[in-house]
């Protein structure tokens, strides 16, 4: 059996983290389905999204904030759409990388 102290295990997953973030991009996919009140998905050929990344707490500091428009046309409803891949236009400040800003959250 071998034991690994907490600190030890803590090193070793931030390390794996750093790595992964390094080479894996930066870019965050959400996918979902939209559906009407009536229960209806949703599909037509411009939809816009708005995504947006907050900070916690009471500040809601709006840290991140990007547009895409989705052509939905025979889609059922389902989306998906990934954050930074250059596809969408971001509209706040960029004080932060989309990395930076949860590797900020980490700590």
């Amino acid at each position: 059996m071998i034991l690994v102290s907490r600190k030890k295990l803590t090193a070793i997953f931030l390390s794996y983290l750093f790595t992964s973030l390094a080479h894996a991009g930066s870019g965050i996919t959400y996918q979902g389905r939209i559906l009407k009140p009536d229960g209806s998905a949703l599909e037509s050929s411009s939809v816009l999204f708005l995504m947006q990344v907050r900070s916690p707490g009471t500040e809601n500091c709006l840290m991140y904030e990007e547009t895409q428009t989705k052509n939905m046309s025979d889609s059922r409803g389902i989306f998906s759409i990934t954050l930074n891949d250059g596809t969408g236009i971001r509209s706040d400040t960029p004080t932060y990388t989309l990395d930076r800003i949860f590797l900020i959250a980490v700590f």
